[in-house]
């Protein structure tokens, strides 16, 4: 099982920390409105949410360039976002019949 990580170096400070890759969807508008509509309050700390930090929510679909959909699951429904090598997030598909209109 890979797992799959977002690193920072900041240079001029010799500081470098590893999140989870999740963190870098969990403030993604589409995520945001994702969980509202869910009722879920997202100002709660992110190890509560499996999904932020388990690999097993992680697909690499291409190593180079990255590609890395991220799998969002709550109640029967499914949020996919994709990461790409820049980090870039977008909404690929939803599988959620009570989402009608996104505009990330």
């Amino acid at each position: 099982m890979a797992v799959v990580t977002h690193a920072r170096h900041f240079p001029l400070y010799s500081l470098e920390y590893v999140l989870p890759l999740g963190l870098s969807v969990i403030d993604h508008p589409a995520v945001l409105r994702f969980h509202e509509d869910h009722g879920v309050d997202l100002t709660t700390r992110f190890w509560e949410l499996e999904w932020c930090y388990n690999p097993e929510y992680i697909t690499i679909r291409s190593e180079s360039p990255l590609d890395v959909v991220v799998s969002i699951p709550l109640d029967d429904n499914r949020l996919m976002v994709v990461i790409d090598e820049t980090l870039t997030v977008r909404v690929e598909w939803i599988e959620a019949e009570t989402i009608e209109d996104f505009t990330p």
